[in-house]
């Protein structure tokens, strides 16, 4: 398919300098993998911590969501030269009616569902959250900002405010820790997201240099 994504098992090797070499060893990478297309490449991970004395596929199968963190690292190509300042958050939106018209979903039997229209096309992106998602408090770094906060339903619209990217949580809500972040010529959305509350501290577990 032109557009379409294809699984790749290997690819994730590429996306573990994001994380925090201290806690590395706690995250999956016996069921990681990665779906790439021509202009995106969607990393899965699951983290698990504070868990030791057992093989990372066992602490895994054994503890599926109530302590583990899903962790999504997704890069955009033509995005790499975006100034992130460039990019806004806006909350309260009306996003209950869009729907997939020709496009793919990933994720599809899982908690975090992501639809892709073919063919998007982003120069610039907003970041829109729906009426029931709510902010607890924005952050920002020297190559980073997003938000933690609890979410149902975001999207991604382009510069002619074309909802090409949409992601629901099912059921609703889960927390989630979002950052847009600009590196070395490379535009990488992280998704942090949980069952468990989060606070600010998850972010350590990555190394946004």
């Amino acid at each position: 398919m032109i557009y379409g994504h294809s699984t790749e098992w290997k690819k994730w090797k590429e996306y573990t300098f994001l994380f925090n070499d201290s806690i590395i060893q706690n995250v999956d990478t016996f069921l990681a993998c990665s779906d790439v297309a021509r202009n995106d490449v969607f990393t899965n991970f699951h983290y698990i911590p504070n868990d030791s004395g057992r093989s990372m596929n066992e602490k895994f199968l054994n503890n599926p969501k109530d302590t583990a963190y899903n962790v999504v690292f997704w890069e955009f190509k033509k995005l790499a030269k975006i100034n992130i300042a460039d990019i806004n958050f806006r909350l309260n939106q009306n996003l209950g009616l869009l729907k997939l018209k020709r496009g793919e979903i990933l994720n599809s039997k899982s908690d975090q569902r992501v639809a892709i229209h073919y063919g998007y096309e982003y120069k610039s992106m907003n970041i829109n959250l729906d009426y029931n998602s709510k902010v607890e408090k924005f952050i920002s770094g020297k190559n980073y900002k997003g938000f933690i906060g609890s979410v149902t339903r975001m999207s991604f619209s382009n510069e002619n405010e074309r909802h090409e990217i949409f992601i629901d949580y099912v059921p609703p809500q889960k927390q989630v820790l979002f950052l847009v972040y600009k590196s070395d010529q490379r535009f990488i959305i992280i998704i942090i997201d949980s069952y468990k509350y989060l606070n600010k501290n998850i972010i350590n577990i990555l190394d946004l240099k």
